[in-house]
């Protein structure tokens, strides 16, 4: 297959380009582990995480989290449950799991955090399979999955798989008025035409969304973050999972999740991050405009922790980062800059041995190679 050129960076700020940077560019990150006078990785984590969860607008105390199950079928050997459980701001949240037929526990779990894929009327559904599904789902499947369901594929390897709708996305997106509203309520059977035209009005709902959370003095990234630890603690609960052999995983977004996932909740013992790893500055300078989005952006985080150091908060777990070479949402010395310096991070404190660094040539996708790699990191890590 014939690559894609790399895009080159767009002249977003004209000759105010230079002033704007020097903003951003004030010396090292200065919380960042690398920086730090010791090689005390957990005095560096505990004094870290205080500031992280000021930026992010929230307080990381996980709850005790109880659900119950909406329904439960089998499909092609693999047993999928509809569950719902409460965040901690009191909202029912909905996920799918999914783990093989007459599988008995307790089992290992993973948390599986969806993508984005410029596709915001659906969520969770990116990453299970369904026999009846939404065609613009197989085609997102076809696209970024090898053709896969994530979470089918764990199960049918021994894991029980879990995801919820990130906010903002698919049952928990809002629309803008009353004809939309009533789209929302079957959303899954609406035609290609109406989807699309549905999943104009959940963007613009998102920004609505990010807004107000601005507003309350949140963060869209603080309050996926309590929401991905309150899945967490609702497979804490659960009698078929074996709580010192959980791990999380996501593409795209779903990776900029289990970075902060990874980071924050030491109740997780491994994860893959896939396709969201840079070194901000050089993402500020390729693409603010375009996929990055407000989402993304913390005020007055990035210029002392950068995304590297985030995930570094990981040890001394076990991480593996993925960024396909050739993806275009990122500059290639962007992504390579990230997985050095998570790598000295890790050598730093002494746990050089539990990162792995893995930039296989494709694009922003999951093929059967790096599928490959993921369920080896897994069975090395959470199942053995």
């Amino acid at each position: 297959m014939t690559q894609k050129p790399r895009p080159q960076p767009r002249d977003e700020l004209g000759d105010m380009r230079e002033t704007l940077a020097a903003f951003r560019k004030q010396g090292p990150c200065k919380r960042s582990f690398l920086e730090y006078g010791t090689s005390d990785h957990q005095e560096w984590r505990q004094e870290t995480l205080a500031f992280l969860q000021e930026k992010l607008g929230v307080v990381l105390n996980p709850l005790s989290v109880t659900g119950t199950i909406e329904w439960q079928r089998v499909e092609d050997g693999v047993q999928f449950e509809r569950v719902r459980f409460d965040n901690d701001m009191g909202e029912s949240i909905a996920a799918y799991v999914a783990y093989a037929e007459n599988q008995m526990g307790p089992m290992p779990a993973v948390v599986v955090n969806h993508d984005q894929g410029c596709l915001q009327a659906f969520g969770k559904e990116k990453v299970f399979k369904f026999k009846e599904q939404h065609p613009i789902i197989s085609e997102t499947q076809e696209a970024n999955y090898n053709g896969w369901g994530v979470a089918n594929e764990l199960a049918k390897r021994g894991y029980l798989a879990i995801s919820i709708d990130a906010l903002g996305f698919g049952e928990r997106a809002v629309v803008d008025d009353a004809y939309f509203q009533e789209k929302k309520k079957h959303y899954t059977s609406l035609s290609i035409a109406d989807c699309l035209e549905y999943d104009k009005s959940c963007s613009r709902g998102f920004n609505r969304i990010v807004d107000h959370l601005e507003l309350a003095g949140q963060t869209w990234t603080g309050r996926s973050l309590m929401d991905d630890m309150a899945t967490v603690s609702y497979l804490l609960g659960r009698d078929d999972v074996d709580n010192d052999r959980i791990g999380c995983m996501g593409l795209s977004v779903g990776g900029y999740r289990t970075n902060y996932l990874m980071a924050c909740d030491d109740r997780i013992h491994a994860g893959i991050s896939l396709g969201w790893m840079t070194e901000m500055d050089s993402h500020f300078e390729f693409r603010l405009s375009g996929h990055l989005g407000r989402k993304f952006l913390i005020q007055g985080l990035y210029h002392q922790l950068d995304m590297p150091d985030i995930i570094s908060l990981s040890m001394p777990r076990h991480l593996m980062v993925v960024s396909p070479s050739q993806d275009h949402l990122f500059t290639e010395n962007g992504m390579l800059r990230a997985h050095e310096k998570i790598a000295a991070a890790y050598t730093k404190a002494g746990l050089t041995e539990y990162f792995e660094s893995f930039m296989p040539n494709v694009g922003h996708c999951m093929n059967q190679e790096i599928f490959d790699k993921v369920f080896d990191f897994f069975d090395h890590n959470i199942k053995a």
